[in-house]
């Protein structure tokens, strides 16, 4: 997992490993109710969709291994 510091005048600070990975500049960011994507700039909708499902999976199998 990567943390994101969100300074108080609302600055975030990306790690070196995450900037590596082409998330530096305006991203865009989807939030909802319980949590927040930030889109790789570029990246194409159906990309996004299915790490989304990746994701989905990889949480289902950490509550599956009572890590909730």
């Amino acid at each position: 997992m990567h943390k994101i510091k969100v300074g108080k005048t609302g600055s975030a600070y990306f790690s070196d490993d995450l900037r590596a990975e082409g998330y530096v500049g305006e991203l865009e960011a989807r939030p909802n109710a319980c949590a927040l994507v930030i889109l790789k700039p570029g990246a194409k909708l159906r990309h996004v969709i299915r790490s989304l499902e990746i994701l989905k999976e990889d949480f289902q199998h950490r509550i599956e291994m009572g890590e909730e």
